[in-house]
């Protein structure tokens, strides 16, 4: 162990930089080097000494992208495992490479790769408020099933709260700037290649989405980065929420990358918000990426942990005793069928009594609205109520099919908008929530990127587990999460070498 970590130390996590943010106003200032002791913030004028920001945490830690897309070229030989692109005639979607916005990529191995990118908070310790903010990058032409083993994570922070994401995104924007004008250089089979690097797709929540297109949040005034629907305040209970009903006029319009930045330069002129920008992207600096049409409504936190979690818990809560809906009454009786339904070794968790509910995973409410639900609910539901849960489980069931034909997209469309649209009805105008409104948005995407499962956030939060458990200490949290990360990969590496 000794020696593998000094050939570490020695070939890998030399490499790894660090970066300071301004303890004042939290803007990014410079990568750190050994001889540099002071530094002026450009934003808020403050003069900042070197040490005193690493000692109060006021940095984080990068490792170059370039590297690791060497690394992988060179030594893990992903070249054999690109997937060959052969692109449908448009009626069906197999993987990302069909997609509509992938297709103007033109993307060819070895000239050029594409990426995809993901970032997300982790609660660091059960007893303190730090968090982790790690930025991680997958290979889009890999097959789906080996994006997450050859995950790259380029940057990482550690600290209370959450991070300015436009100071933590700025080297990392560098980064892409250079592999998508230059691209970097590696050794294939003798012969120098030059590959440059696109990124092309965000997948992230709907927390981190705004703070990176520089947005308002999903509960402000035209909260939507997707339409310009402005939302309603309505009250629910003993207070007041954003609902987002369609307005009389019909559907929104989409927003398009040229409106963004056109209102994110009024934002900047006017020093207000307008519809909703508050001013431009970090990402708008990332060659040929679309701040609209790159992100997506990532379908494991809008509709697993958004919509599915939401209407379970409406119908069990005690204060919808009075509704034709509610089942807290029944709940033995679900649990009755639903604990006793053996699923098949494909599903990894088994079946969990709905007095659990609050501790599900993200799979398990997957599990339970594609196939647990129509079951376990029909005996209990009003025939009116089935119906309408039964649109949701048809559509998200057609949008992870692989592959999605484009007649299902259809249907799956029409069931969506039918599921959206009767919520008032239903249920009341105060629970068309955000998470709801996005329903309206997964086919689009899916259009653009292929079926939910290539852009969602399951293989980032495995790894976002797997984070946690490469630290064992309080001090220097990201270093050690980096080194071992890293550690990880060098080992794979080895691995690859013993079996050839």
């Amino acid at each position: 162990m000794y020696f593998f970590k000094k050939l570490l130390k020695e070939g890998v996590t030399n490499h790894i930089d660090t970066h300071g943010l301004c303890s004042y106003c939290g803007d990014y200032l410079c990568e750190i080097t050994s001889n540099l002791t002071s530094y002026t913030c450009t934003n808020c004028k403050k003069c900042l000494n070197i040490n005193e920001l690493i000692k109060s945490g006021h940095t984080f830690l990068t490792y170059s992208i370039e590297k690791q897309l060497k690394n992988l070229c060179e030594n893990m030989k992903i070249g054999s495992k690109l997937v060959a692109l052969q692109q449908s005639d448009g009626n069906l979607l197999n993987d990302i490479h069909d997609g509509s916005e992938y297709r103007q990529l033109n993307v060819k191995f070895p000239d050029s790769l594409s990426l995809t990118c993901n970032t997300d908070g982790i609660p660091a310790f059960a007893s303190s408020n730090t968090s982790l903010w790690p930025i991680y990058f997958v290979i889009n032409e890999l097959p789906l099933a080996l994006r997450p083993v050859y995950m790259m994570l380029a940057a990482l922070w550690s600290g209370p709260s959450k991070p300015r994401l436009e100071s933590l995104f700025k080297p990392v924007v560098n980064c892409l700037e250079k592999l998508h004008d230059t691209g970097f250089v590696w050794v294939n089979n003798g012969r120098l290649v030059t590959t440059k690097v696109y990124m092309c797709l965000v997948t992230c929540d709907s927390v981190a989405r705004p703070l990176l297109q520089n947005f308002k949040q999903f509960n402000g005034h035209y909260g939507c980065g997707f339409c310009y629907n402005e939302g309603t305040v309505v009250e629910k209970g003993l207070g007041y929420v954003r609902s987002y009903v369609e307005p009389e006029g019909g559907k929104p319009p989409e927003r398009t990358h040229a409106e963004i930045m056109t209102h994110a330069q009024m934002a900047v002129e006017q020093c207000s918000c307008v519809f909703g920008v508050k001013g431009p992207s970090i990402l708008a600096l990332v060659p040929g990426f679309n701040v609209s049409f790159g992100f997506v409504p990532e379908y494991m936190h809008s509709v697993l942990l958004g919509v599915v979690r939401q209407f379970l818990f409406l119908w069990c809560d005690s204060t919808s005793h009075s509704k034709p809906y509610y089942l807290g009454r029944k709940i033995s009786d679900i649990d009755n069928t639903l604990l006793e339904i053996k699923p098949p070794s494909t599903i990894k968790r088994l079946p969990r009594s709905l007095t659990y509910r609050k501790y599900w995973k993200a799979s398990e409410w997957r599990n339970f609205l594609l196939f647990y639900s129509p079951i376990v609910l029909k005996p209990y539901f009003p025939r009116e109520y089935f119906r309408h849960w039964c649109l949701l489980v048809f559509a998200i069931f057609h949008l992870m099919l692989t592959p999605v034909y484009s007649n299902d997209l259809l249907l799956a469309e029409r069931a969506l908008n039918k599921f959206v649209a009767r919520i008032s009805d239903l249920y009341g105008v105060q629970h068309i929530s955000f998470n709801v409104h996005l329903l309206t948005h997964l086919v689009p995407s899916v259009r653009r990127w292929a079926h939910c499962g290539v852009h969602s956030a399951f293989c980032f939060e495995d790894a976002n587990g797997k984070l946690l458990t490469f630290f064992h200490g309080t001090r220097g949290v990201t270093s050690q999460i980096f080194r071992s990360f890293l550690g990880a990969t060098h080992l794979r590496k080895l691995v690859e070498h013993l079996r050839n």
